[in-house]
């Protein structure tokens, strides 16, 4: 009998072999393909991760001056080929817990630091994100493998250049830091360091970020500069706390009395006219009603003793206070019959904000800003003892002496004889603040002693007589007083 299987075409050995072959190479091509896209996400991962570190860093570095850093790392054999010639500082782990809402891939070791592990240990670790103190470049130690290619940070070639973001040349497009979100601390180039606002930016231009040239500041929502007029901690030799008011004051008007002014005339004390009588805080037990009275600046007895507490307080814990670069401007022209109060603005080419009493200048200062918008910080008038701290601050920074600050600045005031706009030129600015020297007199919160002009200005004006062509000068004012040559200046504190 025939074998019916003879003649039936089936698959034969040779080609179930290879069949199989091309199955296997089809395999391991889809299985190399997906390995090579997992790689390739995985170091897609870690980029992003650093992208979202760098970012969170920088704005922490903004706040408060310093890395989020605390552990140093020493294990660096595997990171040879990737570091840089500038990275010249140590490497400190990253502080995950210090950065908030920060999402990442990698990194879960830092747990195990969380949980106390011994420096020794810590050298041993290796799913970390560790930070150059110099540069700021970041690494992932454990690196991500791509082919035959491992990839520790978001670029290939050890980095030539440093991440520093204080030190921004004047090419960079990053003119000013990320706006803060708290209030927070800044530390310029030579280690000195700033509270600024909440909702303020500060400027990365040369000339302008650091404290000794006069460091700027930016409100973020209504672009106004405002300049850091330091106070040293050493001018505080007798206050112990920053509630300690009598001794703020002695040791401010210690350090300041070479521009407190003649015959002690001129003191930071309420004022009011009760009636035809003139009554100061000074005055032995004012009555109820009294304190009630609203002052030529427009504050009853306790608003008055609170601000200035408060300006106390904020210059003593703070090392300093924050003034309007310009003087306040506004964007009309106003005349004698002007009774608006718009809010004032700190920038360049505004008319100057005059025709204003001190009351309304005031109460135009108080409008600039919150302190719930800026982290505690109000906006206000200065009081005479700022004022004098200004120029303190113009004689310890600047080239100018004494003389030129207390008995002439002619050579750097405007006293032309015109009323000029805001920051209209270069000559009238110094340690990048405008005007401080003329164009208007300022208002300010301080007494006179004077019963019919119990208001004082400060800083001279464009019409000044001889005599009077400085910047620490006062003049006696009534407090209704309302002209084209008085203005005043916004300060933060």
């Amino acid at each position: 009998m025939k074998n019916k299987f003879a003649n039936s075409k089936g698959i034969t050995l040779v080609s179930l072999s290879i069949t199989v072959v091309i199955i296997i190479l089809i395999s391991n091509m889809l299985l190399y393909n997906l390995m090579d896209n997992i790689r390739v996400g995985n170091l897609k991962n870690m980029q992003n991760d650093i992208s979202n570190l760098r970012e969170k860093i920088s704005s922490y570095y903004a706040q408060n001056g310093e890395i989020p850093a605390k552990n140093q790392y020493t294990n660096l054999s595997n990171l040879t080929s990737i570091i840089g010639v500038l990275d010249t500082g140590d490497f400190y782990v990253i502080d995950l817990k210090a950065l908030e809402n920060l999402t990442l891939n990698y990194g879960r070791d830092y747990e195990k630091i969380q949980q106390g592990w011994s420096q020794t240990q810590i050298n041993g670790l290796t799913d970390l994100y560790i930070i150059n103190e110099t540069t700021h470049n970041i690494f992932y130690v454990k690196g991500v493998r791509v082919d035959d290619e491992i990839f520790y940070t978001d670029y290939e070639e050890a980095d030539k250049d440093t991440v520093d973001f204080n030190l921004i040349n004047e090419s960079s497009m990053m003119k000013w830091t990320p706006t803060y979100d708290k209030k927070g601390i800044y530390k310029d180039k030579n280690n000195d360091c700033v509270v600024v606002p909440k909702g303020f930016q500060v400027c990365n231009e040369l000339g302008k970020n650091t404290v000794n040239e006069g460091l700027v500041i930016k409100n973020s929502q209504t672009n106004d500069t405002y300049i850091w007029i330091e106070v040293p901690k050493g001018v505080f030799q007798r206050a112990t706390s920053k509630t300690d008011y009598e001794n703020i004051k002695i040791d401010l008007e210690n350090y300041t009395d070479f521009y407190k002014g003649k015959y002690d005339l001129y003191k930071d004390i309420w004022y009011a006219m009760d009636g035809s009588t003139l009554v100061t805080e000074n005055t032995n037990n004012l009555t109820a009603g009294q304190k009630g009275l609203t002052n030529g600046c427009g504050l009853s007895y306790d608003q008055y003793v609170a601000l200035r507490n408060s300006m106390y307080s904020s210059i003593y814990d703070n090392g300093g206070f924050w003034i309007a670069q310009y003087e306040a401007g506004i964007g009309n022209q106003r005349n004698s019959n002007s009774n608006t109060r718009p809010t004032p603005f700190s920038q360049t080419g505004k008319y100057t904000y005059n025709y204003i009493t001190c009351a309304d200048a005031e109460m135009a200062s108080q409008d600039v800003i919150s302190d719930a918008e800026s982290g505690d910080f109000k906006s206000n008038l200065m009081f005479g003892i700022q004022w004098d701290l200004v120029c303190k601050f113009i004689e310890n920074k600047s080239d100018k002496i004494r003389y030129e600050i207390n008995e002439d600045s002619s050579n750097w005031g405007s006293y032309g004889g015109t009323l000029r706009t805001t920051g209209s030129n270069e000559q009238y600015k110094l340690l990048n603040i405008y005007d401080f020297a003329g164009n208007v007199k300022e208002w300010t919160l301080e007494y006179t002693a004077n019963t019919e002009n119990a208001s004082c200005t400060r800083g001279g004006c464009f019409n000044s007589g001889e005599g009077q062509k400085y910047c620490s000068s006062r003049s006696q004012e009534n407090i209704d007083e309302k002209t084209q040559y008085t203005g005043f200046r916004v300060a933060l504190y």
